[in-house]
């Protein structure tokens, strides 16, 4: 079975640093159809740029969030805790967890955004007023900020594939790193490391 495609919705992106645009420019030519290269390209929720910066992925998932933040923040007074905190997780602790692996080295300044978003949330929950401290709130909700929370995700996929080799198509990549002879590090979990060659 062949894959027809659709010239007028086809699209491609071409990812590079921002010094070399000059790769940017380039055009295809399906049949008749002369298709330019997209500044942003989703693929499975996420919004993906040219220099994988990821902020129009940010900049969405925070609008959407706040759409929905207000919606809870007026009808807050007549939720439960429990009511509110299922709503939270459903529409906004969901969203901003979505794929945030791949937010994991980006600089914090990038996802103050998102952690705004887990404030407001957080606040709206507890009823805590802005001029209190959220950090005290956050603690005593057992969230972690965005940056720890990207950490925590990946951390809990490599222990999931040392530990039971799920997903397997991701466990086929990690091995325990076994030193040649008895060292301090050989009970500590290190993972072997692995190369790769740039094209």
């Amino acid at each position: 079975m062949k894959l027809k495609l659709n010239d007028d919705k086809t699209e491609f992106l071409v990812i590079s640093s921002p010094a070399n645009q000059q790769c940017k420019k380039n055009v295809f030519k399906v049949r008749d159809t002369v298709i330019t290269p997209s500044m942003f390209c989703r693929n499975l929720g996420v919004i993906f740029d040219t220099t994988l910066t990821l902020k129009a992925h940010i900049a969405s998932n925070c609008r959407a969030s706040y759409f929905h933040l207000r919606a809870i923040g007026a009808v807050r007074k007549n939720l439960t805790y429990e009511a509110c905190a299922q709503l939270l997780h459903a529409f906004i602790t969901s969203r901003i967890d979505y794929c945030n692996a791949l937010l994991i080295h980006l600089p914090k300044s990038s996802l103050k955004c998102l952690q705004k978003v887990q404030n407001t949330a957080s606040r709206i929950l507890t009823r805590t007023q802005k001029c209190n401290h959220i950090t005290p709130v956050l603690i005593h909700l057992h969230w972690l900020p965005e940056k720890l929370r990207c950490i925590f995700k990946c951390l809990l996929v490599v222990y999931k594939c040392l530990l039971i080799g799920q997903p397997a198509y991701l466990a086929d990549h990690f091995a325990l790193y076994q030193p040649t002879r008895n060292l301090r590090s050989s009970d500590k979990w290190l993972l072997k490391p692995v190369k790769y060659k740039r094209v």
